[in-house]
């Protein structure tokens, strides 16, 4: 006990004479102390070492690389290290500073076991490494000697089943054969078969590989050399060194004889090294230690074999991956005499410096294409502790069970690499992970969930991988609530459940983690709770988002004791009440987003916030003046103020934002003009002052002024925009640009010179004449949608037989003055507006190569002729078809639709009212099941009312009043269950009306003109009195008058239907607002 407490007297003592030691001398030399990065706090004498406790340093280094950047300073006892972190940085130091970096560490390990440091893996670069690298590439590992090593795997791996087949029911350690196994291929492809060595050999390695690993302490204290013999770290590895130079010695001179007698049959890799040490040819001789050195930690060649069959189970595809730093990882792996013929050397191939085993495989964004299966030589890489294969295209593969073969890993990443199906539960095997990583594998047309996780899963996984610090499993389909044992998982850093599915009671305890930095539970629309109170101010949460939930409640006081959050996401989730005054506390804060919500009242400062680069308040009920405040937020670059109730004018300060790109103040109730201080914002690429509530006149030379500026949106306000005509070759080239309302009386000058527009809104202006011809020449293969409606445009100026723009969508013509034929859209174009004009003549053929026509609207103008058969055709993809109020004639063709796939939530709408149409309404309609609105009144139809239209099955509006259709009324119609709109007047049917469900609600006028109906709601009971005939109505006597009884019933009606139609599918105006309205609904989610 008295020896005890002397040594630990005279151990303190040391250590504070080394302590003041090591001040006086920092003191002296603080002068000339290099200029270091930023790191953590050091503690005295030990520097960081605490920091990387535990079995994983690695994931230490990774969590202090979030906070001090990819560049950092450890100090490691007496040693100083910088750490690289990053793929950035990392270049810079290979690349650009490789010369400075390229020196491997003296550790005592390397220094004692691989004989003064001069194995392949621990030599110093010079012409010692380089001589090395020289004779791998050209005689080790040539692919003419791996290949002449092929008959001792086959020998082995044949010992080995023999063993495993003769054990019977006896247990076995499997690991244990497989590691013995390996290690006597090496050993004999080493020293060749008959080694009398090789067990000794084999059990040596093993004793390496456990003493070799982690930090010594003479490795992190070498000037205390005093202190060195209480670790019996060098004892330990001089002893067993001294055995196996005995051995390797032993080895060599054995060799050295059999080369002298000539009983060398087959070259080993001791006899290569022989010659070429007994040859001229090297740079810089090798002695027998080097020898000794470079046998040791070679890469197992059953590792590079399994490596290769991985690779040859994939092909090279570009569209593979999507990340830009993508490239072809595996395409190093060769067996050539390229410099590529020890594994350890691939590309994304790590090994383990003492044993050489493959540890770490990344792959990630590699472009491979294929599959995987149980079969994979992947899983026979037993050592591997880190896997990445994210961002490939695995084929929609299963994750394999045999996963849980590899029980080493602590890091897995199978992300955004196209697996599907259940998650095996194996994976809950894998009890060292600390990182898991299944998230965005979805399918790239549809965008939906490709994998699955059973509930119990997600509750046994907290219970299994007790480890864990990263667990993302966004956009796996879980469909459940979160389990309470998640917040069990104390060590957790980062947690991704994104589009899961989730539902229920988010857990309070997800929020109080005490090491979480990242939680993201978004786009879980029915996942329900609130942001708990925050206590605990040691909290080290970075990122908080909760966007598009229904998490709802007010934003705590006490949210601010959040010192280290970063980024705030609560987007389209069901918040109320104020932001609370303490957020301007969150000084760290980079992004805030608070959009669509419930919050209202004023926004507090939030001067202090100057890191902050994004902020959106859009889509609340904020009030009051835009705070001065955001005047300090210099770092924004995205301010998004839209859809509140804002007042005031724009504040000329705006300028002062010049890193802003993003700003938009659209749907608010602002006062004056737009400020010219506006076109001091140079870096603006979006602005948006659609319905601002804006006056005043707007040169629009103010917006030209911003070179970067591609999204222009002035809409809907009450000022003119003017401009200069001023021509300057360095415009901004516009994408997207909306001027519609802005009391426009000609076509923009500036137009002539804009090579890259999509969007294009002129409408609601006051420009007259023709569209000049200059206009359709520009941007012609960027024009996605051009709307031009509400104008007094006369038509085309030379106008061409197709209108030009090959890649149009959307065209708008309607309500202007055009005469003439109907423009002829392009070939690309899915929607076409040109109703409410003076056109005249056939609809030329030539609009059948508009094959992929969604909406086509011609109604109110003068066509004549027979609809182009080929709109029957369309019905594949036509949803909306109308030609009301013109003077076609003929028959309606028939529609035959082919249908390729389901599309859902469409209206689909077909109005031929008020034109010349004659004969039978045709079969092909019935074949519409999506159908919810058929007008065909007004026109000369004969026959009776088709008995199919019982299949219409959605149908909510049905009139073919003021027609010459006789018959009875289909019984059958009474099941049309959302039915409810329904108008057969002024025609010479006959019998009874049916009776029931919808039938119930409609009244006498749905019915009148027909004088041979009979039964409710007519007063008229059925009978045998004879029908008499209907007034006859004229063209012009059209169904206008009844237009506010139509929306009446509709309206009354929408309880009954789906609600899509009700309501506002009649009319002039009010139907072209519809239908704008599902254009840009469809477009939307159709197209994007």
């Amino acid at each position: 006990m008295e020896f005890q407490l002397l040594f630990a007297l005279i151990s303190a003592s040391l250590l504070f004479l080394y302590t003041i030691k090591k001040h006086l001398s920092n003191s002296k030399g603080a002068q000339f102390r290099p200029k270091l990065p930023p790191g953590p706090r050091k503690v005295p004498v030990i520097g960081n070492l605490l920091q990387l406790r535990g079995a994983l340093p690695h994931h230490s280094l990774r969590a202090l690389a979030g906070i001090y950047g990819p560049v950092m300073h450890l100090q490691l006892g007496e040693i100083s290290a910088v750490i690289i972190s990053s793929a950035e940085a990392a270049k810079e130091v290979m690349k650009t500073h490789d010369i400075a970096f390229s020196n491997r560490p003296e550790l005592l390990a390397s220094r004692i076991l691989f004989y003064n440091c001069t194995g392949i893996i621990s030599a110093n670069y010079g012409d010692y490494w380089r001589m090395l690298r020289k004779i791998c590439l050209s005689e080790l590992l040539s692919a003419k000697r791996v290949q002449s090593f092929g008959f001792i795997r086959e020998e082995e791996v044949g010992q080995l089943i023999r063993s495993v087949s003769l054990s019977g029911k006896s247990a076995i350690n499997m690991t244990e054969k497989f590691f013995s196994m390996t290690n006597t291929i090496v050993s004999r492809a080493a020293f060749g078969h008959k080694c009398k060595h090789q067990q000794d050999f084999i059990q040596m390695m093993k004793e390496i590989s456990t003493l070799a690993s982690g930090f010594m302490f003479p490795d992190i204290f070498p000037s205390l050399k005093f202190l060195h013999p209480i670790s019996n770290a060098k004892a330990a590895l001089e002893k067993i060194h001294k055995r196996l130079d005995g051995i390797l010695e032993n080895i060599i001179n054995e060799h050295r004889a059999d080369r002298s007698t000539g009983k060398v049959a087959e070259e080993d890799l001791v006899d290569v090294l022989l010659k070429l040490q007994e040859s001229s040819d090297l740079e810089v001789p090798i002695t027998t230690e080097n020898i000794k050195a470079i046998i040791l930690p070679l890469c197992h060649v059953e590792e590079r074999m399994a490596l290769l069959r991985f690779r040859e189970g994939f092909e090279i595809l570009k569209t593979a991956s999507h990340r830009p730093s993508a490239y072809p990882k595996i395409l190093s792996w060769k067996l050539q005499g390229d410099g590529s013929a020890d594994c350890c050397s691939w590309e994304g191939v790590y090994c383990d410096q003492q044993t050489g085993h493959v540890d770490g495989l990344d792959l990630s964004s590699s472009f491979l294409y294929g599959s995987i299966d149980s079969e994979s030589s992947l899983f026979s890489l037993s050592y591997l502790r880190s896997l990445n294969l994210a961002d490939n295209h695995f084929n929609y593969s299963l994750i394999p069970s045999k996963i849980a073969s590899l029980s080493r890993l602590s890091y897995l990443n199978l992300s955004s690499s196209v697996f599907s199906g259940q998650i095996p539960s194996e994976i809950l095997k894998l009890s060292n992970l600390t990182s898991l990583d299944l998230s965005f594998n979805v399918d790239f047309s549809s965008q939906e969930n490709l994998l699955k996780l059973e509930t119990h899963d997600l509750r046994s996984l907290a219970g299994n991988l007790t480890h864990l610090r990263e667990l993302n499993l966004s956009m796996v389909n879980i469909s459940s609530a979160i389990p309470d044992s998640l917040t069990s998982l104390l060590f957790l850093s980062a947690l991704g459940l994104r589009k899961c599915g989730l539902y229920g009671e988010i857990p309070i305890g997800i929020f109080l983690l005490p090491d979480l930095r990242i939680l993201d539970v978004g786009k879980n629309r029915k996942l329900r709770g609130h942001v708990p109170e925050i206590v605990d101010s040691s909290l080290k949460l970075e990122e908080l988002r909760l966007d598009y939930t229904d998490i709802s409640g007010k934003l705590p006081d006490s949210i601010m004791k959040l010192k280290s959050l970063r980024i705030l996401d609560i987007n389209y989730c069901l918040f109320s009440g104020f932001i609370p005054a303490t957020i301007s506390n969150m000084t760290t804060l980079t992004t805030l987003d608070l959009s669509r919500n419930y919050i209202s009242g004023k926004v507090p400062s939030l001067a202090s916030m100057s890191q902050l680069s994004y902020l959106s308040l859009a889509h609340n009920n904020f009030t009051g003046k835009i705070s001065t405040s955001f005047a300090n937020l210099t770092s924004l670059t995205h301010l998004d103020l839209g859809n509140n109730k804002f007042s005031g004018i724009v504040p000329s300060w705006f300028m002062n934002l010049t890193h802003l790109t993003h700003l938009d103040l659209s749907y608010n109730t602002l006062q004056g003009s737009v400020p010219t201080s506006l076109s001091q914002i140079e870096n603006l690429e979006y602005l948006n002052l659609f319905h601002a509530n804006l006056s005043g006149i707007v040169e629009v030379d103010i917006f030209l002024r911003l070179k970067k500026l591609t999204h222009l949106k002035l809409s809907q306000n009450y000022f003119s925009v003017v401009e200069n005509n001023q021509t300057n070759i360095t415009l901004p080239q516009f994408k997207y640009l909306a001027l519609s309302g802005c009391k426009i009386k000609k076509f923009p000058h500036f137009l002539r010179f804009q090579d890259e527009l999509e969007d294009l809104f002129l409408d609601s202006n006051q420009i007259e004449g023709l569209i000049p011809e200059w206009i359709w020449n520009k941007s012609r293969g960027s024009m996605d949608s051009i709307w031009l409606g509400g104008n007094q445009l006369t038509g085309f100026d030379n106008n061409p037989a197709v209108l030009p723009w090959t890649r149009l969508r959307l065209l708008d013509l309607e309500d202007n003055m055009m005469q003439g034929s109907l423009p002829v859209p392009p070939a690309s174009t899915l929607t076409y507006f040109a109703s409410d004009n003076r056109m005249t003549g056939e609809i030329s053929p030539l609009i059948c190569n508009a094959k992929s026509l969604i909406l086509l609207q011609l109604s109110y103008n003068n066509l004549v002729g027979e609809i182009p058969s080929c709109l029957g055709n369309f019905s594949n993809d036509l949803m909306i078809l109308n030609l009301k109020a013109n003077n076609f004639r003929g028959v309606i063709p028939e529609m035959s639709p082919k249908l390729k796939k389901k599309v859902s939530n469409l209206i689909t709408f077909v109005d031929l009212s008020s034109n010349k149409f004659a004969g039978n309404i045709p079969d092909s309609i019935g074949s519409f099941s999506d159908l919810q609105s058929l007008n065909l009144s007004n026109n000369f139809l004969s026959g009776s009312i088709p008995k199919f239209t019982e299949n219409l099955t959605a149908l909510e509006s049905f009139d073919i009043s003021r027609n010459n259709l006789t018959g009875k009324i289909p019984p059958q119609l009474a099941g049309l269950g959302f039915l409810a709109y329904f108008d057969v007047s002024f025609n010479r049917l006959t019998g009874p009306i049916p009776q029931g469900k919808q039938f119930d609600l409609f009244q006498n006028d749905s019915y009148k003109g027909n004088m041979a109906l009979c039964g409710p709601p007519l007063s008229k009971k059925c009978g045998k009195q004879a029908p008499l005939s209907p007034p006859l109505i004229s063209q012009e006597d059209d169904d206008s008058n009844s237009f506010l009884n139509v929306v009446g019933v509709i309206i009354a009606s929408i309880g009954f239907g789906s609600g899509l139609i009700g309501g506002i599918i009649y009319g002039d105006k009010l139907a072209t607002k519809c239908y704008m309205y599902i254009t840009i609904r469809f477009l939307s989610k159709y197209m994007k």
